[in-house]
């Protein structure tokens, strides 16, 4: 398989679910720092225990792009980023 070309800058979406959307919510600024990016609510679980955020980041390049993965997974109660 080829590995598919991306064109940089571009954005790139993410999804952070975890259990305190407040907490995600006050960490991804932090985390994010100069990336331009912009935040949606996604789903709530039934039992109302995790949550998901939508993440929107315009990268630069290819390692921004992988490194903003890490980032994310490394906020608390963060426990998927796709």
């Amino acid at each position: 398989m080829e590995k598919p070309v991306i064109e940089y800058p571009c954005t790139w979406s993410y999804r952070a679910i975890g259990t305190d959307k407040n907490v995600m919510m006050a960490e991804i600024p932090l985390k994010l720092g100069s990336i331009p990016y912009s935040i949606t609510q996604g789903n709530t679980s039934r039992a109302g225990n995790y949550c998901s955020l939508n993440i929107d980041a315009i990268v630069q390049s290819e390692s921004e792009r992988l490194s903003i993965t890490p980032m994310l997974r490394s906020i608390p109660g963060v426990k998927m980023v796709l």
